[in-house]
């Protein structure tokens, strides 16, 4: 994954975690929230309803083939872009803070999401498993 793409939660966040994580930059400098510095290429991943339930929030600035973008942005270019993602067989949603400055922002992160995803399991000795798996039950 580029350096400059990076998951800031670990777990599925649920609709009060998202919203957490959306304004967990409060704290930054006044200047790098407004340029949208503080920002840009987070990610995390979300639940199916909470995607669906954004979708229908604000018209979308652009919907693609697995991906929808928010009309309202969070600053300068910085936008919300929401993803549908097939890893493994298995559909998951995710969603990251796009440059839209770059017009290939938002598949550069789905592309990125897409490789940290699928290089963890195989990463993972079979000890780490069993514990991530307990961990979340």
């Amino acid at each position: 994954m580029p350096a400059s793409f990076r998951k800031i939660f670990e777990n599925v966040a649920t609709r009060e975690q998202m919203f957490a994580l959306f304004n967990r930059d409060q704290a930054a400098p006044p200047e790098d929230r407004i340029s949208g510095k503080a920002y840009v290429s987070q990610w995390f991943e979300i639940e199916a309803s909470e995607y669906h339930f954004m979708l229908d929030v604000l018209p979308p600035l652009f919907v693609r083939t697995g991906m929808f973008g928010m009309s309202e942005f969070k600053a300068g270019y910085i936008t919300s872009v929401f993803f549908e993602i097939t890893i493994r067989g298995r559909r998951r949603w995710f969603t990251g803070f796009c440059d839209l400055s770059d017009p290939q922002s938002p598949a550069a992160m789905r592309e990125a999401i897409i490789a940290y995803e699928s290089q963890l399991p195989e990463t993972m000795t079979r000890e780490e498993k069993l514990e991530a798996i307990w961990a979340d039950t």
